[in-house]
């Protein structure tokens, strides 16, 4: 499913690597109601990265470990 994502805070970074994900500009309601006229009832789609919270999880214990 296509997601419409703000671009404020680490949301950019952290979905960029979504193949549907669809960055606004904060505040921008004219933006938004673009994308989802653009993606209401799309049949696309999308692939998401192969990193699952499985995966992320065992990485941050890696990072967290590293640290301390």
């Amino acid at each position: 499913k296509p997601v419409i994502v703000s671009e404020v805070g680490g949301l950019k970074e952290s979905m960029a690597h979504y193949d549907g994900t669809f960055f606004v500009p904060p505040r921008d309601s004219d933006a938004i109601k673009m994308q989802l006229i653009k993606h209401f009832g799309s049949e696309k789609i999308y692939s998401t990265p192969a990193l699952g919270w499985d995966i992320i999880s065992k990485l941050y214990l890696k990072v967290i470990s590293e640290i301390i």
